[in-house]
């Protein structure tokens, strides 16, 4: 994903390609999962939390630079010195890690948090802060087990893995032991499998934020 844009439509629009070609992957996926199911489930969970984590950043600085909006009127921001994208990443490493240039990628924010989002929007002053706070709100679990369920599957530990697990105590779906087969079980308010159907929130949020 480009590292910003004058359009705000244009990340989320990306953002809806690159996660559409995720959800055939595992959206007919049921437990309890087999190695070859198990491997698409880790990765569409890996790519779909960065796909969001890179479309954060991206609107961020976006959003920092004056960007446009789906309706067209242009972000307005309160913070001046704010003309390039290591302006807008510089004041991001001030107020989330105190942390002065020089800087590496690897250093930066966790973007997938939504409340990161939402601390950097509020800080510059953004005008369309109303709209990405009522956006990040919209009600999904995604932004919560996302994370969780990604650092089981890059480590593979008995700490990651309990941690995943502790997700369907939380869920609307049955109790599972395997995370993958957590992560397929079918939401009992939902028509799909959580990880689809949080792969469908995820577009949403992304739609909302740019209006």
């Amino acid at each position: 994903m480009r590292e910003q844009t004058y359009d705000l439509e244009q990340l989320s629009l990306q953002l809806r390609k690159r996660a559409a070609r995720l959800i055939p992957l595992v959206k007919f996926a049921r437990p309890p999962v087999d190695a070859a199911t198990d491997r698409y489930v880790a990765h569409v969970t890996v790519e779909i939390l960065n796909a969001w984590s890179s479309f954060t950043r991206a609107f961020y600085i976006s959003c920092a630079l004056r960007a446009y909006t789906a309706a067209g009127t242009r972000v307005a921001v309160s913070v001046a010195g704010l003309a390039t994208p290591s302006d807008a990443l510089a004041l991001a490493m001030r107020k989330l890690k105190n942390r002065h240039k020089p800087f590496a990628r690897w250093h930066e924010p966790s973007w997938h948090d939504v409340h990161n989002v939402i601390t950097l929007v509020s800080e510059i002053g953004a005008s369309n802060i109303n709209t990405v706070v009522g956006a990040l709100s919209y009600p999904t679990h995604a932004f919560r087990c996302l994370p969780v369920a990604r650092n089981f599957f890059a480590h593979r530990n008995s700490d990651t893995a309990t941690k995943c697990r502790a997700l369907s105590a939380t869920l609307p779906i049955a109790a599972t032991w395997r995370p993958a087969d957590v992560l397929v079980q079918r939401d009992y308010t939902r028509p799909n499998n959580l990880l689809t159907e949080w792969i469908t929130d995820v577009i949403t949020v992304a739609d909302m934020m740019v209006k």
